[in-house]
C-alpha cells in the first residue's frame, strides 16, 4: 500500500544519511528526483482543480445574483412602493391617470409578496449562494497550497523537510473535495477532461513539444491556464458556459501561440550558446555532425507545422 511504501522509503532515507545531513544536503539523488516529480504532478493537479473551482465560484455567484438576489430585491421594492402608496392615500390623486383603485393596489402588492416568497423558496432549494461560498473557499485553499508547492520546487534542492511538507499538502488537497457538497458544472468538467486527453496525445507524439517542456506536467499547467482564460472570455460567461469542445479548441490555438513564442526564445538562446561555443577552442575538439546540426535547427517551424495540420 501507499502507506507502507512511505514508511519503507523513510527507513531507507534514515539509514542512508543522518537526520542533520538529510535536512542540510537534501535527500539521496534517486529519492530526490522521484519526490520532485511527485511534487510537480501534485502542483499540476492543484492548478487544474484551482481553475475549476474558481470558474465554478464565479458561475454560481452570477446565478445567485441574477436569479435570486436581484429579482427578490426588485419584487420586494415594488411591493413596498405599492403598500406605501395605499397607506398614504397617494392612489386617490393618481387613480385617474393609472385607472387604479385602492383594492387593485392591495391585490398587486399581495401578489408580489406571494411571488417573492415563492422565489425565495426556489432560491433556498438551488442554494447558488452557498455553492459560490464552497467553491470560492476551495479555490483560495488550493491557491495557498500551490504557492507553497512552488516555493518548494523553485529551490532546486529537495530536503527531508520538504518531503514531509509535500505529504502534508497532499492530505490537505485530498480533504478539500470531501468538504464540498456542490459539484463543478458539467461543461467545466468535460472541458478540462477533454483538454487532458489532447495534451497527453500531443506530448507523447511530438518531440518538439517535449524539447520545450521537459515534463508533461509543465505543459498541462500552461494549458489549464489557457482553457480558464478562454472560458472566462466567453461573451455570455459567467451566466452561461461555453461548449466544452469549442473551449478546448480555442485553448489549444492559444497554446500554439505560446509554444511557438517559447520555441523562438529557445532558438535565440541556443543560437547565443552556439556562437559562444564557436569562439571556444574546445568546440573544435569534437565537430558537430550533420544530424546534430539539423536536430538543433529551428523547432518553432516543427511546432507550427504540427498545429497547422491539427487545426486545418
Amino acid at each position: 500500500t501507499m502507506e507502507s511504501e512511505r514508511k519503507k522509503e523513510d527507513s531507507v532515507v534514515s539509514n542512508a544519511v543522518s537526520h542533520d545531513e538529510v535536512n542540510v544536503e537534501g535527500l539521496p539523488q534517486d529519492v530526490q528526483t522521484r519526490e520532485q516529480k511527485r511534487a510537480m504532478v501534485l502542483n499540476s493537479w492543484v492548478e487544474r482543480e484551482r481553475q475549476r473551482q474558481r470558474l465554478s465560484a464565479t458561475y454560481f455567484q452570477c446565478l445567485s445574483f441574477w436569479l435570486h438576489f436581484f429579482p427578490v430585491s426588485l419584487f420586494t421594492l415594488l411591493s413596498g412602493i405599492l403598500c406605501t402608496m395605499y397607506s398614504v392615500k397617494i392612489d386617490d390623486n393618481i387613480s385617474n391617470g393609472l385607472q387604479l383603485r385602492g383594492d387593485d393596489i392591495v391585490w398587486a402588492a399581495g401578489l408580489l409578496s406571494l411571488f417573492t416568497t415563492f422565489w425565495n423558496a426556489i432560491g433556498g432549494r438551488t442554494n447558488h449562494g452557498g455553492k459560490y461560498e464552497q467553491h470560492n473557499l476551495a479555490s483560495l485553499a488550493l491557491q495557498r497550497i500551490e504557492l507553497e508547492l512552488d516555493a518548494i520546487l523553485i529551490t532546486g534542492v529537495y530536503t527531508y523537510t520538504d518531503k514531509k511538507k509535500v505529504r502534508k499538502l497532499e492530505e490537505e488537497v485530498l480533504g478539500i473535495p470531501r468538504n464540498l457538497t456542490s459539484l463543478v458544472p458539467n461543461q467545466i468538467v468535460e472541458a478540462f477532461n477533454l483538454l487532458e486527453q489532447r495534451i497527453k496525445t500531443f506530448y507523447s507524439t511530438q518531440r518538439v513539444i517535449r524539447r520545450i517542456y521537459k515534463e508533461e506536467n509543465e505543459l498541462q499547467k500552461v494549458a489549464y491556464g489557457e482553457l480558464a482564460a478562454v472560458i472566462s472570455s466567453y461573451y455570455f460567461y459567467p451566466l452561461f458556459l461555453p461548449s466544452p469542445r469549442k473551449s478546448v479548441s480555442d485553448a489549444l490555438k492559444r497554446l500554439k501561440i505560446s509554444i511557438v513564442e517559447n520555441a523562438t526564445i529557445f532558438d535565440d538562446i541556443e543560437e547565443d550558446l552556439t556562437r559562444k561555443a564557436i569562439t571556444d577552442e574546445s568546440f573544435y575538439a569534437k565537430p558537430i555532425s550533420n544530424n546534430e546540426s539539423q536536430d538543433a535547427s529551428n523547432p518553432s517551424n516543427g511546432v507550427g507545422k504540427f498545429f497547422n495540420k491539427q487545426f486545418k
